[in-house]
């Protein structure tokens, strides 16, 4: 579709064809490509304001979105996942995800994961939030929350991750077990 709009969008809409009072079927062809040309430019103004605010929100979030196909193969990496795992974009963009974050030892489990959920469109921790650990580019592994979601864009399956960084949290419950304890 985007496709079509651009092409649509390198003619020239700006001049009216003039639509005379005979009313013959040229006249109503122009005012028909006159009306179809300013619908085109309103939907493609609202597509790119659209697009503009999804880059937005993906370039702000304060959370790691890391977005894998149905290889692996990473293909979006926020500002935020720079941040928290150290890995700049350009560095991560077409490797398989679980020789980037993934610990060693839950890397056959996540290969099975993706595996199982393209056989059977399931999978255990779709759409889920769950603790675990998250390996960063200097090899030392932090305490994330995990949600993945699965989305198909045209005929290509993505699963979107959204990471969150818990270390402070989980170093917060570890201070209030040690007082608890201490209290005891």
């Amino acid at each position: 579709l985007l496709e079509v709009l651009l092409r649509y969008t390198l003619l020239d809409f700006s001049q009216r064809a003039e639509v005379h009072d005979e009313g013959d079927e040229i006249d109503a062809l122009a005012a028909g490509l006159n009306s179809l040309g300013e619908e085109v430019i309103d939907h493609m103004a609202r597509l790119q304001d659209s697009e503009a605010q999804i880059q937005a929100i993906f370039r702000n979030a304060p959370d790691a979105i890391v977005v894998i196909d149905s290889n692996d193969e990473i293909v979006q990496w926020n500002p935020a996942a720079a941040r928290i795992f150290g890995w700049e974009r350009e560095e991560v963009i077409g490797r398989l995800l679980h020789t980037v974050l993934v610990p060693p030892m839950y890397r056959r489990r996540h290969v099975e994961g993706i595996q199982q959920y393209l056989e059977t469109g399931k999978g255990r921790m779709i759409d889920q939030t769950v603790e675990m650990p998250a390996r960063c580019k200097n090899d030392e592994e932090i305490p994330i929350e995990l949600t993945i979601s699965p989305a198909r864009l045209n005929d290509r399956l993505l699963f979107i991750g959204f990471l969150r960084d818990i270390t402070k949290r989980k170093r917060n419950e570890e201070k209030i077990l040690q007082l608890n304890a201490t209290l005891e």
